[in-house]
């Protein structure tokens, strides 16, 4: 690996142009640029330096073969998508200096404070995760095709559930939404293909566009509310789009 496998511009690494699966991103590098690795078929495992503060949106999409990957504690913003599709990714391990990220024994990642989960790694082998009381925010596709999860339990703590939050998890079988929550955002179960069965809290409000698109299996939507309570809920034309799906009203 040469200096000249990377193209950096005032400091942003902007592509990796060589085919080593351990790759050690330059001193002189502050930022991974936007999509910088992305799809790199090669890539097992990147070292990043002090030096970086940023890791862009989509930096290391698609790196399938990526297997573990360390946060610094120079890093203070890490963009939508950075890991996404990373399906061997088993670990995100984080500089316990860093001021702004976390991760647990898991390798999950959250923000410093563990309010936020951001992402759990896609290629963890665990078919059940017990999100911890602190969370009160699942990120934006958090959970992006998780395959292997079979049950996500939600505390109560939960306030707000992101964009595309589960996403292509095609493991996931049933989920309880805890009494708190007002919104399901768009896309948040979309193709979940196992999916059987989810409870869903009176607290309920909005249901976004394409948020249950693609759950062929999804027969029974338990709600806490009342009919009358159901039917206030604005739910977009395309959220749910099956006619097999059976509303049980708890009032």
């Amino acid at each position: 690996m040469q200096n000249t496998d990377f193209t950096i511009e005032n400091g942003v690494l902007k592509a990796y142009k060589g085919t080593s699966a351990q790759v050690i991103v330059p001193d002189a590098v502050t930022a991974v640029g936007k999509s910088a690795f992305s799809r790199d078929e090669n890539l097992t495992s990147v070292t990043i330096s002090d030096s970086v503060r940023r890791i862009g949106a989509g930096a290391f999409f698609g790196c399938e073969n990526l297997t573990e990957i360390t946060i610094p504690r120079s890093v203070q913003i890490i963009g939508t998508d950075a890991f996404s599709f990373c399906g061997g990714l088993r670990s995100i391990i984080v500089d316990p200096q860093n001021p702004a990220f976390y991760s647990d024994e898991d390798g999950v990642l959250y923000d410093k404070k563990q309010t936020t989960l951001i992402r759990y790694p896609e290629g963890k082998a665990q078919t059940a995760f017990a999100i911890p009381e602190s969370v009160d925010s699942i990120g934006r596709f958090a959970f992006l095709s998780c395959n292997h999860l079979r049950s996500v339990t939600i505390p109560n703590s939960v306030r707000r559930i992101e964009e595309g939050a589960f996403r292509f998890c095609t493991g996931l079988a049933s989920v309880t939404i805890p009494e708190g929550v007002t919104s399901i955002d768009d896309f948040t179960f979309e193709a979940c293909t196992n999916l059987l069965e989810i409870t869903i809290p009176k607290s309920v409000t909005r249901i976004g566009a394409f948020a249950f698109d693609g759950c062929m299996r999804l027969r029974t939507v338990l709600y806490s509310g009342s009919e009358a309570d159901r039917d206030r809920i604005r739910i977009n034309i395309s959220a749910i789009t099956s006619p097999f799906i059976k509303w049980l009203c708890g009032e």
